[in-house]
């Protein structure tokens, strides 16, 4: 973990609420993060210390990228910055992805959960290990949803996600992703499952690779007091294989966990 300051180098909006921004940093690529892990964002003139949590994007050289839905205060004043513009940033944060080359993977995002995925889909294929772009059949299947065309045409446009929903039907498939999750796992066979998005969908995405017995590994989101284990303000509770709770910090312990050990009815209600 690091505090940094950087400068954005790039800024685009993608749709009406999908910010993407990249920032370039004094250290090299080897330092500024894996697949899964994020940092904590200051927005400048912001009165309140607490930062943005948003998941690493895309890691090249010295620079990061990142990918943010507008949603409150804080993220409309990352949308009304500019190039040049300088952040404050802190990391990288959280655990990462446990991955293997010989492994078959399913990834499942709704919105924003597109970023740490996309990430992790470059770790994996960078050096062919894993399968090109859209090539079905092959070590990585993709599904990723969004409400509307708009919101996943970030997504479409990137070529890597095989299987397409939206809530309207206006791009790929009607519906939501957890009727092609369970499609897809009775076709073909997975090592493990990674998803992440909404709460609402991942827990519907752990009902269905529960059916399915296969591994699932979430990556949670969730508002962050300190975003360094300090002070308990986006603990979960967990419950382990001997049916004993504890609880864990998402900015520390996860972001990743496997989903069957979250109490989703703690998060839910």
């Amino acid at each position: 973990m690091q505090i940094m300051t950087s400068i954005i180098t790039k800024h685009e909006m993608l749709c009406d609420n999908m910010l993407t921004f990249k920032v370039k940093t004094e250290k090299n690529s080897s330092e500024l993060g894996l697949p899964g892990q994020f940092y904590q964002i200051k927005v400048p003139g912001d009165d309140f210390q607490i930062r943005v949590p948003i998941s690493i994007y895309d890691v090249e050289d010295s620079e990061i990228t990142f990918l943010v839905k507008i949603v409150g205060e804080k993220t409309i004043k990352l949308k009304n910055m500019q190039l040049n513009d300088e952040l404050s940033i802190i990391g990288p944060l959280g655990n990462s992805f446990a991955v293997s080359e010989k492994e078959k993977y399913m990834f499942i995002s709704g919105g924003c959960g597109y970023a740490p995925l996309n990430f992790l889909f470059k770790s994996l294929t960078k050096n062919n290990n894993h399968q090109s772009p859209n090539e079905k059949g092959g070590k990585i299947l993709w599904i990723h949803g969004g409400r509307t065309k708009d919101e996943v045409k970030f997504a479409v446009d990137g070529k890597k996600v095989q299987i397409i929903c939206t809530d309207d039907g206006s791009e790929g498939i009607k519906g939501f992703v957890t009727s092609e999750v369970s499609k897809e796992l009775y076709i073909q066979s997975y090592d493990k499952v990674f998803a992440c998005g909404p709460d609402p969908m991942l827990r519907e995405v752990m009902s269905v690779c529960k059916l399915f017995n296969k591994k699932l590994y979430v990556s949670m989101e969730a508002y962050m007091g300190c975003g360094i284990g300090v002070c308990y303000g986006c603990a979960i509770k967990l419950r382990n294989a001997r049916g004993k709770y504890t609880y864990a910090r998402i900015c520390k312990e996860g972001p990743i966990f496997n989903a069957y050990s979250i109490v989703w009815e703690e998060i839910i209600q």
